[in-house]
């Protein structure tokens, strides 16, 4: 695995996961603002990794097809990451109540 992702991906993946464990933590054991403050930055961070690590491995792909699929579900998380940063944003800074079934 190391070979495939190069030794500063899979340090990048390891520091995401142990940095999503920690958040889960906080979000489990914290009261009820600051879990849900927490849970938003969470899942934005998260998703704009996901988008990140997305994007660079579409950017290594030589295959038949070249990168286009890689990229096509790469930009697909992007915009996934950009709804979870206005969501956090909308939520956190602005103060719009969340409408029930969120």
């Amino acid at each position: 695995m190391q070979q495939a992702l190069g030794r500063n991906a899979v340090k990048a993946l390891a520091i995401t996961l142990a940095a999503s464990a920690a958040a889960g933590l906080i979000v489990f054991f914290a009261p009820g603002g600051v879990s849900d403050t927490v849970g938003n930055l969470t899942v934005a961070a998260v998703a704009s990794a996901a988008a990140a690590f997305g994007i660079a491995v579409a950017l290594k792909q030589n295959t038949r097809h070249g990168f286009r699929p890689f990229f096509a579900l790469s930009i697909g998380l992007a915009l996934w990451a950009a709804a979870e940063l206005l969501w956090a944003y909308l939520t956190i800074v602005a103060g719009v109540e969340i409408p029930y079934p969120g």
